[in-house]
């Protein structure tokens, strides 16, 4: 039987006094009394042991200690019992605005707001942003942000794998102009854009003098964009401007087609095209104003011209035809002497007839020619080349005991001047067709003491001679063929003896011989080449 102490009583005596109590049991009432029961032992001065449950029962009220337990150990405790940040925080609003401050620009949850929700209150900052990003942005809001008079230029770094960088310039207009200043060193390796359309030189816009884009048509209106990528240290993949070649001669290549205009027997007019990007025959598109053969042959980034030749007598006619659609040719000039047999070069903005005069005339507008030079030996029949920089002659009929010449003459086009002689072909030989890439100038058939089958290439990079690399599949040569060049190989159409159609291309970068890879639609030689 349990028995009750007193307030205020010694728990000493009450436990002394019941030590035949029937259980081990210590019990504190809510008055502060303290009950035993059963019998209970002391060892080593332990008078005994409260239950887990009256302790729990006891502390149950004390709700500051247990509010301190729970707010120290809720951070260290990821049981799931527990509530999370958010919840644990939700009335504590500086601190979370606090906490999600400092989490939102590292934590890409979806659950986050993007940058343009987030800071749309912000204008000061977004303004900012959208102000340094436009620069790179070429989109059509370019104009907002861009001041319009100002020309942009910036480097794009391999463009592809042929090509190193390109020069991008970009002009924002204010209306009226149709004359931009935008420095450029080559129109062979320039595309010029309006609001995103490729134009077409000496059609829509005319470069002049490394500085300018001129005679822009339509005259520009406010916020048009044209933007004017240069592409340097080009090779097989740029966009390269093409030059001609007469006398079989050739200069820059074409990206997209060949062209074989005049020749003989019978003074032809017919204009032939085929196409650079697969092996075919070619499809007649247009005729010359005036049938002839022996016709120097030019072209520029849209045109092809056929200058000189003999109808008969000697003509001085320069004519030219369009590449952007199939037609007939538009006599635009004369030379400074009627000639015929003379070798065609070509640089971005001009194109040069030579035998023993260099004539130069201008693709930016139709006129006559100027005489601007001499070779170092009066000659023609030679083929013609072209570099980045110089023309070229190598070969030809020379007096004045006529007969085969080796030599290889070059002139430049950054002035007018002489040319001179910086090497020698494997051997005399006239009536040759000439090609170019972009690092060689190649010869392929001609004449010599009878006609000769061979391809040799001479470097643009240092004067020397030229070596033999190949051979045509057919031997052919008297008073020329048309050589064209694409940006990856040389090709030779018509010639004589035949008169022959056919149309042989070899590779530019690796020496072999040439396949044959096409008909031309007449029979013929002594015509002029092209190409786009």
């Amino acid at each position: 039987m349990a028995t009750k102490a007193r307030r205020g009583g010694s728990l000493a005596t009450i436990l002394n006094a019941n030590t035949s109590a029937a259980s081990n049991t210590v019990v504190i009432d809510s008055g502060g009394d303290i009950s035993l029961s059963g019998s209970l032992t002391v060892t080593s001065g332990v008078i005994g042991y409260a239950t887990n449950t009256t302790l729990q029962a006891t502390f149950a009220q004390n709700t500051a200690i247990v509010n301190v337990a729970n707010d120290r150990l809720q951070v260290a405790n990821a049981a799931a019992a527990y509530v999370t940040k958010s919840t644990a925080l939700t009335s504590n609003n500086a601190l979370v605005n606090l906490i999600n401050d400092r989490y939102q620009v590292a934590n890409a949850d979806v659950k986050f707001v993007t940058k343009s929700v987030q800071l749309t209150s912000n204008n000061s900052l977004v303004n900012l942003i959208n102000d340094r990003i436009q620069a790179a942005n070429v989109s059509t809001t370019l104009g907002t942000y861009w001041p319009s008079a100002n020309v942009i230029a910036y480097t794009n770094a391999s463009v592809a794998a042929d090509t190193k960088y390109v020069n991008t310039s970009i002009f924002i207009a204010t209306g009226g102009e149709n004359r931009v200043a935008i420095p450029y060193t080559n129109t062979n390796y320039m595309l010029v854009y309006l609001n995103g359309v490729l134009l077409t030189e000496d059609t829509d816009y005319v470069a002049a003098n490394n500085v300018h884009i001129g005679n822009i048509d339509p005259v520009l209106a406010a916020g048009d964009v044209l933007l004017v990528e240069e592409y340097k240290n080009h090779n097989a993949n740029t966009q390269n401007r093409s030059a001609g070649g007469g006398g079989g001669g050739y200069s820059f290549q074409g990206s997209t087609s060949g062209y074989t205009s005049g020749g003989a027997p019978g003074n032809l007019d017919v204009i032939d095209k085929f196409p650079f990007s697969s092996d075919a025959n070619a499809t007649d598109v247009g005729d010359l104003t005036v049938g002839r053969l022996g016709l120097a042959g030019q072209s520029s980034s849209s045109s092809g011209y056929a200058s000189g030749g003999s109808a008969p007598p000697y003509t001085n006619i320069i004519e030219k035809f369009p590449f952007s659609a199939d037609g007939n040719a538009t006599d635009v000039g004369d030379l400074s002497v009627a000639r015929a047999f003379a070798s065609g070069q070509s640089m971005e903005t001009h194109g040069y007839t030579s035998d023993s005069v260099i004539d130069k005339f201008p693709f930016s507008s139709d006129g006559t020619a100027t005489d601007v030079g001499d070779l170092t030996v009066a000659r023609s029949q030679g083929g013609g080349q072209s570099s980045s920089t110089h023309g070229y002659v190598s070969g030809g009929y020379a007096p004045p005991i006529p007969g085969p010449s080796n030599v290889i003459d070059k002139f430049p086009f950054s002035s007018d001047g002489n040319a001179t002689d910086v090497g020698d072909l494997t051997a005399a030989k006239y009536n040759n067709a000439g090609q170019s890439s972009t690092a060689s100038g190649y010869n392929s058939g001609g004449d010599s003491s009878g006609y000769i089958n061979t391809i040799e290439k001479f470097s643009f990079s240092s004067d020397g001679n030229g070596t033999d690399v190949g051979d045509l599949t057919v031997t052919r040569a008297a008073y020329g063929n048309g050589g064209q060049s694409s940006t990856a190989s040389g090709y030779t159409s018509g010639g004589f003896p035949g008169p022959s159609n056919v149309i042989d291309k070899f590779p530019f970068s690796s020496d072999a011989n040439a396949t044959d890879v096409g008909d031309l639609t007449v029979s013929r030689y002594a015509a002029a080449g092209h190409q786009v």
